[in-house]
């Protein structure tokens, strides 16, 4: 079963009755964006505890530092973390299932080269000025500037402004807008 605690409703469920939202969602079930609702972890701990089913619950969320402050505190010894990074060439061209991990070592690099096509300057900068996250390397329509203007709106109002108190958000944006052109001339 999958639920997210994105929708109001089940958040709401989840942060003021979780022994009920437990009841409602029993395992195997795969609870996303976790962080909304850490009430949630003593309850999950109870549960691990008292069935010691492997995979009995998935944990997901987006905002990486609340997540793992809660989830290391309170399952402790009971949980396997995995960090999902963005899309590989090989995953975003739908070949990576058949990809093994890469070593630059001499005999990697000639097979490598001897059996994929060479990627043109132009497409290798798109796939850079793009990005890897899966939205965007799988579906060539999505306007970029849209996406990461919504990423960076989203960030900012979900993740940074209950992480450092932010207060003043456009002096925040302006602090990333000059952070990503220090970067790009470095």
């Amino acid at each position: 079963m999958y639920v997210t605690l994105d929708d109001p409703r089940i958040a709401t469920l989840a942060k003021n009755d979780p022994a009920l939202f437990m009841q409602r969602f029993r395992p195997p079930v795969l609870i996303d964006e976790i962080q909304y609702a850490p009430e949630l972890l003593p309850y999950i701990k109870m549960e691990v505890d008292t069935n010691r089913e492997p995979g009995a619950f998935w944990l997901t969320g987006s905002q990486q530092f609340q997540l793992m402050k809660g989830v290391s505190e309170s399952l402790a010894g009971r949980i396997g973390i995995v960090e999902l990074l963005g899309f590989s060439r090989r995953e975003a061209i739908g070949k990576g299932d058949k990809s093994t991990p890469f070593l630059p070592l001499p005999d990697g690099i000639q097979n490598l080269v001897a059996r994929e096509k060479p990627v043109r300057l132009n497409e290798l900068f798109k796939m850079i000025w793009r990005g890897s996250f899966p939205a965007m390397a799988i579906d060539d329509l999505m306007d970029r500037d849209i996406f990461f203007g919504s990423y960076a709106q989203t960030y900012l109002q979900r993740d940074v402004r209950d992480l450092a108190r932010v207060g003043d958000e456009a002096a925040f944006l302006r602090f990333l807008r000059a952070a990503a052109a220090r970067t790009r001339s470095c």
